[in-house]
């Protein structure tokens, strides 16, 4: 038997009469601190709405007004609805509530706890006003059309911007004059260059419009807008863009759906819209950002924030501006995915560079691996993905590897990231005055098949084949272009979620090296298409097939030129949205598309960056387009189950193949 203690009932409980008033005391300092701490530590302490909304929830009361559901009873009255409620649990459905409950506010006129915490989120942001969006950043950026421009203004728009704010060019019946960014032979779009923003410029760009009447040359464009950062994490120096561009636009737009987290975190100060140090002393107009808050902070899908700075001259009035926001939102919000907004606003107020940081350190770390095994590999003659990043690091005590830097090092010195001349690996010529910075939380892998100085190789792998294996293993890439693909370091990542990673290209190479037969890795590719896949074809020998006949089709060269040439403007995109609903319009197969003026946008997805924009005709000039269309119509028919998705692009089947037509004016 154990041996008993020395301590017995009685003596517990004298000891314990003796201690009682000093316990009680430790108690209650205990429970204080605990209560103190939880509340620094609770995501949800200045949480204003989110906890009016928990607060309600909780009281349970009996409401008599939408929605049906009434907190999920009515999903209980079948059985896909049982089961959906199960699935979801109690709280999401308790939790959406109608606007017409007073306590929580209104989201609709901004009072109330929702005032509170859009107040709360614009000095977090550094912003002046922030106003929440349920509908995503597609919707903010035509909230801001709205509150801006009018018929006929002239807006000053990149060629790599969503095509959200064309949708808004239609909506406003504005003339778009285009910026127009670089583009590398990797398929990558880079920056649009400094000069662009000049005065000189803008004034060029004006006057060689076929759009603008000759009476409004002079009009000053009513707003600027421009992608930061792009997809693949091109980031601006925004405080000298907003200095060169001040004088030349009523308004300036910064469409950071992809970059919420640049005011957390040093590296990316000076490169975001909100930043407070731009332009002191000057005069500049009024300041937009639009952030997607659920693509790289925690939010639900299609959470947004619309932040503002007041101009020097001109102030916005925030009631002036809920017009415009009330033409595209709706009067039913969904409370819970106001509620993530407010929460994810608050986390980055409370801890927001440590959450940063955390990311950061998981990207860096990450690439560094990849350096450490492409090396590894290479050395034994086999191969690797390629990191698009630099291999080389200059510092003050000299120039070092990459994956020998302290990680510390890398997300600290801004000056590591910048795009130079003369550095081949970002692929992009004449950056050296742009101040560019590559987003290290954007992670882009090159697959084999592209060399260094920008040349196809015999050998390569093209990253569709990666993605969809990628995907059947349920690892699913944000972005997969001909030869890169991109993976994004949020704050949802952790180490363990990089090392699957890891582990699913590991799986490839594998595959790969070994020839893996189709049948194996792909079978529903033969089951679907036998006709297009031999019996016995190997993953290694469906890489050749498909990368032999992207370098027959010289696609280095049309994913650097598509995107340099631009259509002839013939018509404003509104206009030719008004010959959609007029039915002046007809298909035309893309064979006979020279000369024809397109009626809608015609935009890769993703990520969704318009080639053509309505209104425009296809001339000798832009010729590429055609051709990378002509391209893409048959990688669908050589390579089904690889297709490229392509905004406006209607496919018709006939005799068992698949042509590509395109809507146009008549």
């Amino acid at each position: 038997m154990p041996k008993k203690s020395a301590i017995t009932r009685k003596n517990v409980n004298t000891n314990m009469i003796r201690l009682k008033p000093f316990l009680l005391y430790a108690c209650v300092i205990a429970a204080l601190t605990f209560a103190f701490s939880s509340k620094a530590d609770d995501p949800s302490s200045g949480a204003v709405f989110f906890n009016a909304l928990k607060k309600y929830v909780e009281r349970n009361e009996s409401p008599w007004c939408t929605p049906g559901h009434q907190g999920g009873i009515g999903f209980q009255k079948g059985e896909p609805g049982i089961s959906f409620y199960k699935f979801f649990g109690g709280n999401i459905f308790k939790a959406d509530v109608s606007c017409s409950m007073t306590e929580l506010g209104s989201i609709l006129g901004h009072t109330g706890p929702v005032k509170e915490a859009e107040d709360s989120a614009a000095k977090i942001f550094g912003a002046d006003y922030t106003f929440f969006v349920t509908n995503g950043t597609s919707t903010s950026n035509k909230i801001i059309f709205h509150a801006t421009t009018t018929a006929g203004d002239i807006v000053l728009i990149d060629r790599n911007c969503h095509k959200s704010s064309m949708h808004a060019i239609i909506m406003t019946r504005s003339i778009p004059v285009y910026y127009h960014p670089a583009r590398n032979s990797y398929g990558i779009i880079g920056p649009v260059g400094i000069k662009e923003f000049s005065t000189e410029d803008i004034e060029t760009e004006i006057m060689n419009s076929p759009l603008i009447p000759s009476e409004k040359k002079k009009q000053k464009p009513s707003l600027s807008i421009l992608t930061n950062s792009t997809y693949d994490g091109i980031c601006y120096d925004v405080r000298s863009i907003k200095d060169i561009l001040a004088p030349n636009v009523r308004n300036m737009l910064f469409d950071e759906a992809w970059y919420a987290y640049a005011r957390f975190y040093p590296l990316y100060t000076g490169r975001f819209a909100m930043d407070n140090t731009a332009l002191k002393d000057k005069k500049y107009p009024p300041v937009f950002a639009t952030q997607s808050t659920h693509k790289m902070l925690s939010a639900f899908s299609m959470a947004s924030m619309i932040h503002i700075k007041n101009g020097t001259d001109h102030k916005i009035d925030p009631s002036i501006f809920n017009e415009a926001w009330l033409m595209h939102t709706t009067t039913s919000p969904f409370y819970p995915l106001v509620a993530s907004i407010d929460v994810a606003a608050q986390m980055m107020g409370g801890k927001g560079e440590r959450i940063i940081k955390e990311m950061l350190l998981d990207a860096v770390k990450f690439r560094k691996k990849m350096l450490n095994i492409r090396k590894d590999e290479l050395g034994r003659n086999s191969w690797w993905y390629k990191a698009w990043q630099p291999e080389k690091v200059k510092l003050p005590s000299g120039t070092f590897a990459f994956e020998n830097v302290d990680n510390n090092v890398l997300i600290s010195n801004p000056d590591i990231w910048v795009l130079k001349d003369g550095d081949q690996w970002h692929g992009f010529e004449n950056v050296g005055k742009e101040n560019i910075l590559l987003d290290p939380l954007k992670v882009t892998l090159l697959t084999p098949g592209l060399t260094d100085d920008g040349h196809i190789d015999d050998i390569g792998i093209p990253a569709p084949v990666l993605g969809q294996f990628m995907e059947k293993n349920l690892i699913i890439p944000e972005k997969v272009g001909f030869y890169n693909i991109l993976f994004l370091f949020s704050p949802g990542v952790s180490e363990e979620k990089a090392e699957r990673l890891e582990k699913g290209l590991y799986e490839f190479k594998k595959a790969y090296d070994r020839n893996a037969p189709l049948k194996e890795i792909f079978p529903e590719l033969l089951e679907r298409y036998p006709g297009h896949y031999r019996a016995g074809m190997g993953l290694k020998d469906l890489c050749s097939e498909m990368h032999n006949f992207l370098k027959d089709r010289n696609i280095l060269s049309l994913m650097k030129e598509t995107y340099l040439v631009q259509p002839e403007q013939a018509v404003i995109p509104a206009v030719a949205y008004d010959k959609i609903i007029r039915n002046e319009v007809e298909y035309v197969p893309i064979r006979k598309l020279e000369g024809r003026i397109s009626a809608i946008i015609l935009a890769p997805y993703p990520p969704g960056i318009p080639l053509v924009m309505p209104g425009e005709r296809l001339t000798a000039s832009s010729r590429k387009i055609l051709d990378y269309f002509l391209m893409n119509e048959e990688v669908d028919n050589k390579f089904p189950g690889f297709e490229i998705e392509i905004h406006g692009m209607k496919i018709k089947e006939e005799n068992g193949r698949k042509n590509y037509e395109v809507l146009c004016l008549k």
